[in-house]
């Protein structure tokens, strides 16, 4: 059994809102699986800066440092869409 990394364990919360394993339905809100983790990261630090707007990414952003939003954007990246 592979460890798990702090990354997959941070994307758990993602999965309350983005579905289990990121796999949304679509609509309001985008499925995250598979999606390019260098556009995805960048996604993520406007929102955590404030210059792309977002309902509650933002604060769940805030308690993360730009290495973990480049890590769990890895993690997810890598997930079968």
């Amino acid at each position: 059994m592979k460890p798990i990394s702090k990354a997959e364990l941070w994307a758990t919360t993602c999965f309350q809102c983005h579905g289990a394993e990121g796999q949304s339905a679509g609509g309001a809100i985008p499925p995250l699986a598979g999606y390019p983790a260098d556009i995805m990261a960048q996604q993520l630090k406007a929102i955590k800066a404030g210059t792309r707007p977002s309902t509650i990414m933002k604060r769940h952003l805030m308690g993360y440092s730009d290495a973990d939003i480049d890590a769990i954007a890895t993690y997810l990246g890598s997930l079968k869409p």
